[in-house]
C-alpha cells in the first residue's frame, strides 16, 4: 500500500468516525432532553421516597448543559530530535 493510499484510508476511517461520534452526540443530546422533561417528577418521586433524607441542594436546578460529548484530533508532530535521525 503506497503512503497516498494509507492516507486516504486513514480519512476515510476518520470521516467515518465523526460521522458515529456526530450520531452518538444526536442520541445522547436527545437521551438528555427526555430526561430534562421528566426530571421534576424524578425530584418529587425521590423527596417522597426519600422523606427527611431529602436534600434539594443534591440535585441540580437544571440539567440544561450538563450532557455533552466533545472530540478533538490534535495534531502530533514527534520530537524535533527523530528528525534528526531519519537524515
Amino acid at each position: 500500500m503506497t503512503q497516498q493510499e494509507r492516507n486516504a484510508a486513514q480519512r476515510l476511517r476518520t470521516t467515518m468516525a465523526a460521522r458515529s461520534f456526530h450520531a452518538d452526540r444526536e442520541l445522547l443530546q436527545e437521551s438528555a432532553r427526555e430526561l430534562s422533561s421528566q426530571y421534576d417528577t424524578m425530584k418529587s418521586e425521590a423527596e417522597r421516597r426519600l422523606g427527611t433524607l431529602f436534600n434539594a441542594s443534591d440535585y441540580p436546578t437544571t440539567l440544561d448543559g450538563l450532557f455533552d460529548l466533545e472530540v478533538s484530533y490534535p495534531t502530533i508532530e514527534p520530537p524535533w530530535e527523530c528528525d534528526q535521525h531519519r537524515q
